[in-house]
């Protein structure tokens, strides 16, 4: 196959997938809709203050209406019952969808692996799951800069707050000297912004901004492992309705094809190695969104968030590794354990004959050499034992 083809291939999948008429990707489609109408709703509210109020009191009230709009997401399918009502198309779709499974006798859990890996069934709670709380995670992310930060400063910053900053403030690594080789790191090389406000790091980490970023940096390194999960979760059905399955080892049938996994590998590799540090090392990452025009940075910096993307697609890529390393040591070792078998019944034969064991022992001897001629026999193919188990089991 040219290469011209493998790209026509993959574009038309890509394609296919776009304009196809499968449940899983349907019901993400209306359900994604619904949450964004609340996110949408939460960007355009989060932040407000009421007047008469002060800024602590105004950041409770914030918070109730975060708490509401999570429970608006959690119920994102009760609304789509709500508003398409109860024969709607997803659900006469997935009744079908569940007669043709039922309509299968023989091998029912393989078809419905085979009909969930098509797409054919709607998501299962797991990725609705994982999509309503990416969006609640965006919608705490924009909380903290809108609603808890006011000109940089933490509204609230009770003792646990202090303790959280303090700490991270201990393992963080200052230039020019980058001393002891500290967890985190903070520098202003890449950001002029920051380089035209503050002299250096050193007097920008003792300001009440540095402690904001302190720890809204945290708060990224706390959520960066459940991110991650559900990122995955979300996407790796259609990573490989997007083609992925063009680079998954799994699927590897020549060594040319060897070759280039090892290359895709390594490239995966420092992708992910560089988006997980990036992540979790630099507290700049995020910085403007707390330190200068938190709402209107916020937007342009949360398209960082697509990292997680990237590593979401090195995992499910050498999860393929994984599987087929697996089926080699499966090939390499089926049918080829009687050599073993043979030695030890041999072994277990010389103690039986020589009677260097108690008569416990030597009854347990005779009992394991009894079970391991009949797996040779069975391994093998030959002899009695394999043309009874092959004929009661359909072997």
């Amino acid at each position: 196959m040219t290469k011209g083809s493998k790209k026509s291939n993959q574009s038309q999948s890509i394609q296919a997938w776009m304009v196809s008429d499968n449940l899983h990707e349907e019901y993400l489609f209306f359900y994604i809709l619904i949450i964004l109408v609340l996110f949408l709703l939460g960007l355009g509210t989060l932040g407000f203050e009421l007047s008469g109020y002060s800024l602590k009191q105004n950041l409770f009230f914030n918070f109730v209406w975060l708490i509401i709009l999570y429970i608006g997401m959690a119920l994102t399918p009760c609304w789509y019952w709500l508003i398409f009502g109860k024969n709607a198309y997803l659900y006469r779709a997935t009744a079908k969808a569940m007669d043709k499974l039922n309509s299968y006798e023989e091998k029912r859990s393989w078809r419905k692996m085979r009909m969930t890996q098509r797409g054919q069934l709607p998501p299962n709670k797991f990725e609705v799951a994982s999509l309503i709380f990416l969006f609640c995670y965006l919608m705490t992310d924009y909380f903290i800069v809108s609603a808890w930060v006011k000109d940089s400063i933490l509204v609230w910053q009770p003792d646990w707050v202090s303790v959280c900053v303090e700490w991270v403030k201990t393992y963080t690594n200052l230039p020019p000297l980058n001393e002891n080789r500290k967890f985190f790191t903070l520098s202003f090389k890449t950001n002029e912004i920051l380089q035209q406000t503050y002299h250096s790091e050193a007097e920008f980490i003792k300001s009440s901004a540095g402690n904001t970023l302190l720890l809204y940096h945290l708060w990224h390194v706390i959520m960066f492992l459940p991110v991650v999960v559900t990122t995955v979760i979300l996407w790796w059905k259609p990573l490989r309705w997007f083609g992925i399955k063009e680079i998954d080892p799994r699927y590897i049938k020549s060594t040319s094809e060897f070759m280039r996994r090892i290359i895709w590998s390594i490239f995966l590799f420092f992708l992910m190695l560089i988006g997980c540090v990036v992540i979790i090392r630099s507290i700049d990452l995020f910085a403007l969104s707390v330190v200068k025009d938190g709402v209107n940075h916020w937007i342009e910096e949360t398209k960082l968030h697509g990292i997680y993307i990237f590593i979401a697609i090195g995992i499910r890529f050498f999860y393929g590794w994984f599987v087929f390393w697996h089926n080699v040591v499966l090939k390499f070792f089926s049918g080829n354990c009687v050599p073993l078998y043979t030695e030890l019944s041999n072994m277990l034969e010389e103690h039986v004959d020589a009677g260097d064991v108690t008569r416990q022992g030597l009854n347990d001897m005779q009992d394991c050499k009894l079970w391991l001629d009949v797996a040779i026999s069975a391994n093998g193919a030959t002899g009695m034992h394999s043309v009874l188990i092959r004929t009661f089991t359909n072997v």
